[in-house]
């Protein structure tokens, strides 16, 4: 076997991927839909959908969170673009910022314990 022959036949995958140990280190885990988490863009009720990403409104959330759970994922991140901004993100904490309103429906007694 001249040396040409011979590294062809280490990298040839074709070859390796004949190897049920290789095939499998290969493969890897797979990936389902419950390892997944959607990203919502939350805007106000009352703003221009008319944007360059997809958002949703805080009324549209509970259905959105539905549909994906009927396909699998599990999770949700959470971005809320607020109308209401000042220097001191006073907004951050108050009990009726947008990103409040987001997240209180979802975070039920039975959602929070799974």
């Amino acid at each position: 076997m001249t040396t040409t022959q011979h590294s062809t036949a280490i990298t040839d995958p074709a070859r390796l991927h004949g190897r049920a140990a290789v095939r499998s280190f290969l493969e890897g885990p797979s990936l389902t839909a419950a390892d997944l988490s959607m990203v919502l863009l939350v805007r106000e009720d009352s703003e221009d959908a008319d944007r360059p990403m997809p958002t949703v409104t805080v009324a549209e959330i509970p259905q959105t969170v539905r549909d994906l759970a009927s396909l699998g994922v599990r999770s949700v991140k959470v971005f809320a673009n607020s109308l209401h901004r000042d220097a001191e993100a006073s907004g951050a904490v108050a009990p009726d910022s947008l990103m409040v309103r987001a997240i209180h429906p979802q975070r039920t007694p039975s959602r929070a314990s799974r």
